[in-house]
């Protein structure tokens, strides 16, 4: 333990004495930062974010210590306030069972879907219009024996739930843990078309299913589900078409089998040509497969983005999020041996080719001790501004002797600094941009660098808001010529073109008439 913490401490002070292009958004909160307690709870600790139709947030946390909610959904608008109009003063509060997780979606037209179950393990949807009042509720018989509901997802007015149930058979004095999926109509009744009267249930006999994931690919359904047996865990993908039959052509007869990492996974994406990723919980890495649930291993390391340097590190929780063929991992470090004094959050980036973006933090990582005040740092997202919010929960007491509960909604956000780390940006390098001022949409960048790098190209706003990424690979040593085209999107005006390199970054002005 001592090597690991020694490792930490070397690894916190280079990421903190050099300049990094990533910092708090000083607009949002107080400097970047929100804390607060609920009530007198005995602890607090936001869970999950997502994003409302107006690019506010949506934050659900568990309560400890109240006899009237023990999940509550929160919405604070964009500057980080509380947002007084949605449901009871910025409030929607739920008691739910205590071995159930607050599940919610929010739908197109800005509705947001939670669920629930009643104490006869029946599954229970409410819906909230876009201002967290209550509209109604349907109760959708499953009658199985205690079920755990792990995604929602919602298409073509219909919602899908996954999860895993437990049937104890008293005949053959057996327990059988399997997944299922639901198919509920916008009526709030299981869609009888799909699988067995609306219900998908799958397993492997012998095995615990443990968590089960969802995500679409075209009108098939893709399931991650993690099992436990007497050697530890293993893992299959799954994919399912819409009307709940098994797609044989995906991976083995419809199942791909995943059991070389000894891991519970605990998230599922694809990225736009449907490849599918997903995150394990023994350490930040992303293990990728192809749409059709082959194993991919020209990404990565053999199929797993992983660094040897994370692996080092006492790196708590970590979901990740996927922006355009890039992961970004959140997650948290301890900064103490004890953990009394929490974590601090991290921002792991990993590039469409699986390797740690060097141009993103300082080697592909980002991580700020914010106070004296520790945490716990759950999840995370990136906003319609591409700007980065982390929530979690904040210690009161980090002196204290024993371990302490995180008492405070934390949630901090940060921002790239696309033109402002002047120790970062090249001045002796020769450039030329041309033509300028241009009408159809094309031009050339000529440059030289005086080693071989690493890059990326991007366009962005006078206000520095990256608009597009143009390019992303490699530049030789020496003269290098690219000739780069816009999206017809792009409208007219005053623009700034980026060169990203390891060593640091040059900007061109360019107008585009």
């Amino acid at each position: 333990m001592k090597t690991k913490l020694t490792i930490f401490i070397l690894f916190f002070i280079s990421i903190t004495l050099f300049s990094q292009n990533i910092s708090l958004d000083k607009s949002f909160g107080d400097n970047g930062i929100f804390e607060k307690r609920y009530k007198d709870s005995v602890m607090t600790t936001a869970f999950d974010v997502k994003l409302a139709g107006d690019n506010s947030y949506l934050v659900a946390f568990v309560v400890l210590g109240s006899e009237e909610e023990n999940y509550v959904l929160a919405k604070y608008n964009n500057s980080g306030q509380l947002d007084t109009t949605f449901a009871d003063k910025g409030y929607y509060k739920c008691k739910l069972d205590v071995e159930f997780i607050l599940k919610y979606v929010v739908l197109p037209s800005g509705y947001i879907v939670l669920t629930d179950m009643d104490d006869d393990d029946n599954f229970i949807i409410s819906i909230l219009d876009e201002h967290g009042n209550f509209t109604f509720s349907y109760t959708v018989d499953f009658q199985d024996n205690n079920v755990s509901v792990y995604s929602i997802l919602y298409k073509d007015d219909h919602l899908y739930a996954a999860g895993t149930y437990r049937i104890i058979d008293p005949d053959q004095n057996e327990t059988i843990d399997s997944a299922f999926i639901l198919k509920i109509t916008e009526n709030g009744t299981l869609d009888t078309t799909f699988g067995d009267k609306g219900v998908y249930k799958y397993g492997i006999a012998g095995f615990r299913a443990e968590t089960n994931e969802i995500a679409f690919q075209g009108q098939s359904i893709i399931s991650a589900v993690s099992y436990y047996g007497d050697d530890g865990y293993f893992s299959t993908l799954n994919r399912i078409d819409l009307n709940g039959k098994l797609d044989e052509d995906f991976g083995d007869s419809g199942v791909a089998i995943i059991d070389d990492f000894g891991s519970e996974f605990i998230q599922l994406q694809l990225d736009s040509r449907e490849n599918i990723y997903l995150s394990t919980i023994d350490g930040p890495g992303i293990i990728k497969f192809t749409k059709n649930g082959e194993f991919d291993e020209t990404y990565g390391k053999n199929g797993v983005a992983y660094s040897d340097t994370l692996n080092e590190l006492e790196i708590l929780t970590y979901f990740s999020y996927m922006n355009k063929g890039e992961v970004y991992i959140f997650g948290a470090m301890v900064f103490d041996e004890q953990r009394l004094k929490g974590s601090i959050p991290i921002i792991i980036k990993y590039n469409t080719k699986g390797e740690l973006d060097t141009l993103f933090g300082k080697g592909g990582i980002y991580s700020q001790k914010l106070d004296e005040e520790g945490g716990e740092y759950f999840n995370g997202i990136i906003d319609n501004n591409s700007k980065f919010l982390v929530v979690g929960g904040s210690i009161e007491d980090s002196e204290a002797a024993d371990f302490e509960l995180p008492k405070k909604i934390f949630m901090a956000r940060y921002k790239f600094n696309a033109a402002s780390i002047e120790d970062n940006v090249l001045y002796d390098i020769k450039s030329k941009l041309y033509p300028n001022p241009i009408s159809n949409n094309k031009f050339n960048f000529d440059f030289e660098l005086k080693s071989s790098s690493k890059i990326t190209i991007e366009l962005m706003d006078i206000n520095c808001k990256i608009c597009k990424l143009l390019y992303r690979g490699s530049a030789n040593k020496g003269s290098n010529e690219f000739k780069l085209l816009l999206p017809e999107s792009i409208k007219k005006g005053m623009y700034l073109v980026k060169i990203n390199t390891e060593k640091g970054y040059f900007i061109k002005k360019l107008e585009i008439l």
